[in-house]
Parts: structure tokens; sequence; C-alpha cells
């Protein structure tokens, strides 16, 4: 519950080797996050702002640098970029950090997943 909305939160991780103009893709990790309220009625007031992807007993953590509003107020999507160059299909554990309105950081620990490939 952040600021008084239950809140589910499902994230990302990949590897983007994707080209890029002028270069060659970094292969980088990415990660993010689909924050969203899902009762009807209510709405995401709070944007996600911290990212912590775990890999073991590694961790990268990073300010999600990108917020998208999608055109209903119960979603939100943010992403961080330039993580570490784990393995693909390698599983990790993902915890995000929400402002809620009084400025605490709330943690959501989202479901594990593994990190996929983006070609």
């Amino acid at each position: 519950m952040v600021s008084g909305v239950i809140v589910r939160a499902n994230t990302f991780v990949y590897r983007n080797f994707q080209p890029v103009v002028g270069g060659a893709s970094d292969g980088r990790l990415r990660a993010g996050v689909i924050l969203f309220a899902p009762s009807n009625g209510d709405t995401v007031s709070e944007r996600p702002k911290y990212l912590w992807v775990i890999h073991g007993t590694e961790n990268w953590g990073a300010e999600l640098q990108f917020v998208h509003d999608f055109d209903h107020p119960g979603y939100v999507e943010a992403t961080a970029f330039g993580g570490p160059e784990w393995p693909l299909e390698d599983s990790v554990r993902t915890v995000i950090g929400v402002p809620d309105s009084a400025g605490f950081i709330r943690l959501l620990r989202c479901p594990d997943g593994v990190i996929t490939k983006i070609e």
C-alpha cells in the first residue's frame, strides 16, 4: 500500500542487443517496472523512483530515469539503464522504491524473474 492505495508491480529485466545509431549495442542490463492499481477507480499518484536487481550475492541499484504515464491513471512505467552484464536466463529478484505522500520510500518486492534478451 502506497499513500492509501493498494498497488501491484510487474518488473522486467533484460539485456539490450539491438543496434544503435552510430555504434554497436552495449548489451548492458536494463530493468523497469510497471506499477498499477488493481482496483477500478484507484490512481497511482506516486511514481516509482528506485529499482534494485538482486543476482545471487550481487545487486545493482539505480534511480529510475524514464517514467511513462499510460492513458489510464492507474498505471505508470519507469526504466533504468546501464546495469551489469549478468548472464542471460539467470534468475533475479527485484525491489522497487516508491516515495509515499509523507516522503518515505516504500519498498515493494516484486515476483522473481529471469534476465531476457532483446535483439
